[in-house]
């Protein structure tokens, strides 16, 4: 049986031409791809039925890798309700006590342009993403976003920090991007904004929180298997995530 619904079952698919792979040096990369239809209910139900496949959501975009010499990307998630700190996440969420988290309308993202950019400059100021103006960053949180929020954590003085563009399951949520404030490098906002979107995630009372794809040799992607009550996606299925020594 498809673990595609009825609905979906002549969607089309497609495999992106190879190109240089972003996260390791000599390695090629390929995904296989299809497009959001545009409507809420089906969007749902496409990234609900791809998602535990090892899917991941880019704008109108849901893909996963399909490399032909490596299979290095890992799709990971946190079971939400097995999720306890460990000691290192206890100190980061203590430092991080007096921020509280909103959830928002993606339709409110326009003043959060400021944090992106900072972001953007500060770590990535290689990348695409650095060079995106204002309507490309709407039309980001927007595009293919029927199903989407924006997790975000304030400062006692009202001010955004951090945040995270998720996207709502049937079976959980998924961390589709996150930026924070350069500056408060000290806080770890990244580590701090997947603790609340496991809160969030328990309050939903949804089961996974996917974090898309852990790679072992890249430094931009290992800090994944930091997270306790991780599972791995196998050829078995998926599987508790076993720390490599």
């Amino acid at each position: 049986m498809s673990f595609i619904g009825e609905e979906l079952k002549e969607l089309p698919f497609y495999l992106t031409r190879p190109s240089p792979c972003p996260y390791l040096d000599g390695q090629v990369e390929q995904k296989i791809f299809t497009r959001l239809l545009g409507n809420g209910p089906s969007d749902y139900l496409l990234t609900s039925q791809l998602t535990p496949f090892g899917f991941r959501r880019s704008q109108s975009i849901i893909y996963r890798p399909a490399c032909p010499t490596c299979m290095a990307c890992v799709p990971v998630r946190i079971k939400a309700n097995e999720f306890a700190l460990t000691r290192n996440l206890k100190r980061i969420h203590a430092k991080n006590r007096d921020l509280t988290t909103k959830v928002i309308s993606t339709s409110e993202a326009e003043p959060l342009f400021e944090l992106f950019s900072a972001y953007q400059n500060a770590r990535h100021n290689q990348g695409d993403m650095a060079q995106m103006q204002l309507p490309d960053f709407t039309a980001m949180m927007h595009e293919g976003s029927e199903n989407s929020a924006l997790l975000c954590l304030h400062d006692k003085a009202g001010i955004t920090v951090g945040a995270m563009l998720m996207d709502k399951l049937a079976g959980g949520t998924s961390a589709v991007y996150s930026f924070f404030d350069p500056e408060l490098d000290k806080r770890s906002l990244g580590s701090e904004l997947i603790i609340r979107l496991v809160e969030e995630t328990k309050n939903q009372r949804l089961e996974f929180v996917y974090l898309g794809y852990w790679i072992k040799q890249s430094r931009k992607m290992a800090y994944k298997a930091r997270f306790p009550a991780l599972q791995c996606l196998t050829a078995n299925g998926w599987e508790d995530f076993v720390p490599e020594d």
